[in-house]
């Protein structure tokens, strides 16, 4: 593919996104384009450029000054045959047209086979180019071209291994040729040398897979160049030796193919979970708060992995009825651990005062609701003390 570059502006933000070149000035002026001269060239074949040699065009402006242009920009679909295939000349908002003959395409051949004729499917996993290849067009006037691999378009569909057929395109018109695929036949997996933890999700990366071939020829996926996307590992958490199901489940397979090996589903010795980070002390009926919890299993060889409070058995257990330490239990199966928090009793909100003209005798305030409390009391009104419990 080519660009052309009109031009490169270099200067402050507002320069650059502000700048207009010449041609864009002018093109905002222009009121009218006129064909003076068409191009030289008025007969195509179906899928050629065009050429605008020999074009002349008068530009005439708002301002009244016109000028003869020779290159401006150009819409054209030269696509099937006709005897008056538009072309449209644009320059700025304005639009000139002319028309030319096309010539329709009859057919296209193979004229030279690619250098190979067979392929590994890990050969073409960035795209199938069979280099050599090119085809002559054979037009409605009986002149032919030779068409190079660039100018044609490769259609493929390969499934799995064996004679594939390869489609060439030609602006409508199509032939074939056919390759051999070798594709994979089947994979092997050894049995996985390293423990399975607790979460662990098996990638290609873990595991020592062997690519079989139809040909009978073999390669480690890593060297493979398949797309790793495509394999799939699971197993049942079963603690020691496990399945391990894995899968290679490519588009190019009539279905997919599987492989069943073995691992080792290590078991945690204990739980582990952090007090860093969270909330410790609490009130009264106050609820725990799990935010900024670290939970851990761990496994013989010292090894850790991070859990959430959601792979926990059961949810956290823990009393903050009454005032003091006390714990709250976290359990993974048959293990547990318990992290040490303090509860305080609810703080009771008073009020003091001095003495006032409320008491006759000098006696405080508190003292006289007291007393009157009680003679309500045993005169049978019942007096409710509302207790202010802390907010958090």
């Amino acid at each position: 593919a080519t660009m052309d570059i009109d031009y490169i502006v270099f200067g402050s933000k507002n320069f650059v996104e502000n700048y207009k070149s010449d041609l864009e000035i002018a093109e905002e002026k222009v009121e009218k384009i006129e064909l003076i001269k068409a191009p030289t060239k008025n007969s195509y074949y179906v899928g050629e450029n065009i050429d605008l040699s020999g074009l002349e065009l008068k530009a005439t402006y708002n301002d009244g000054t016109s000028e003869i242009l020779t290159s401006v920009g150009v819409d054209y679909k030269f696509e099937d045959a006709s005897d008056n295939s538009v072309v449209t000349l644009k320059y700025g908002k304005a639009t000139a047209t002319y028309s030319v003959k096309v010539i329709g395409l009859e057919k296209i051949e193979i004229e030279t086979m690619p250098e190979k004729t067979s392929y590994k499917v890990s050969d073409i996993t960035d795209g199938f180019v069979p280099t050599g290849l090119t085809a002559k067009a054979t037009f409605a006037d009986g002149s032919t071209k030779i068409l190079s691999l660039a100018e044609l378009t490769i259609i493929t569909d390969f499934v799995g291994s064996g004679t594939q057929n390869v489609t060439v395109n030609y602006h409508g018109a199509k032939t074939y040729f056919t390759i051999e695929l070798i594709n994979i036949q089947s994979i092997t997996v050894e049995p996985l040398s390293t423990p399975i933890y607790f979460g662990t999700k098996l990638t290609s990366d873990d595991l020592k897979i062997t690519v079989v071939y139809s040909d009978g020829s073999t390669d480690s996926f890593a060297d493979s160049k398949l797309d790793k996307n495509y394999i799939t590992a699971t197993y049942e958490p079963k603690y020691g030796e496990t399945d391990i199901t894995v899968t290679y489940a490519s588009p190019s397979l009539a279905e997919p193919l599987e492989y069943k090996t073995t691992g080792t589903y290590a078991k945690p010795v204990s739980l582990e979970v952090s007090s860093i980070g969270v909330k410790t002390e609490y009130e009264v009926d106050d609820t725990f708060d799990t935010t900024g919890l670290q939970l851990s299993l761990v496994y013989e060889n010292g090894k850790k992995v991070n859990i959430k409070v959601e792979d926990l058995t059961k949810e956290p257990v823990y009393d903050f009825s009454s005032a003091g330490d006390t714990t709250v239990t976290f359990n993974f199966e048959e293990l547990s651990a318990s992290l040490n928090v303090n509860v305080k009793a609810v703080e009771i909100v008073t009020r003091s005062s001095t003495n006032r003209s409320g008491s006759s005798d000098g006696a405080p305030i508190g003292l006289i609701v007291g007393i009157v409390a009680a003679v309500l009391v045993i005169g049978g009104v019942v007096v409710f003390v509302v207790l202010k419990k802390k907010k958090q």
